[in-house]
């Protein structure tokens, strides 16, 4: 067994990454899988989470260094290792992305943050030419507003930078907020609540996408 790397990057902060990386991670667990978290972000939020979140939650290590030799090690033991980095173009994102399989970017629906990621996404794709188009990598639409016109429009916008756009999005609901609060995620809200739906179907989309 060899674990699934999947990164969340980002040039920015405040776009959801710590929230889906939780939430996926979760939906993972629930599937049975074995999933290991890696905290990367100086903020320490998913550590945070974790403390309060119990046995039943998936494992929650802080990585600061040698972040390539201490993934290299634990693949081994996990189905899934989920990376959540820091908020910015740093040695940690870079890292992240050379040791992912897939790497997710996260976009909140604001002007900022659809030209924030301009250099993240040239750095991507210049090392997929050079290495077989490895990292796989996707754009996300996050804490999106159906009622805005960007929240409506960003799918487009975000297609112009010739990465593929993610189906799935989460959307700016409480529940997201509510249930990290309590160490839990919105996977423990059952399978009629409309967040729980998104990470159901986001997480079957890396799923597949990964698999291509």
């Amino acid at each position: 067994m060899s674990a699934e790397v999947w990164a969340w990057l980002s040039e920015k902060g405040g776009v959801g990454k710590t929230t889906n990386v939780i939430n996926v991670g979760c939906q993972l667990k629930e599937q049975g899988k074995n999933v290991l978290i890696v905290d990367a972000d100086p903020h320490k939020s998913a550590s945070s989470w974790s403390a309060l979140a119990g046995e039943n939650a998936p494992a929650v290590v802080i990585v600061e260094d040698n972040l390539k030799n201490d993934v290299a090690k634990l693949r081994q033991a996990f189905d899934y290792i989920l990376i959540d980095c820091e908020g910015r173009l740093g040695d940690r994102t870079i890292d992240s992305m050379k040791i992912a399989d897939l790497v997710v970017i996260p976009y909140a629906p604001s002007p900022l943050d659809v030209w924030g990621n301009d250099s993240l996404v040239e750095l991507i794709q210049a090392r997929q030419q050079v290495t077989e188009g490895l990292p796989k990598a996707a754009m996300l639409v996050n804490v999106a507003d159906k009622r805005t016109t960007l929240s409506r429009t960003i799918k487009s916008t975000l297609a112009e930078y010739d990465l593929p756009v993610l189906k799935s999005s989460t959307s700016r609901l409480t529940d997201y907020i509510e249930t990290l609060i309590e160490g839990k995620s919105v996977v423990n809200l059952g399978v009629d609540n409309k967040s729980a739906f998104e990470i159901r179907m986001l997480t079957k989309e890396l799923q597949e996408f990964g698999n291509e």
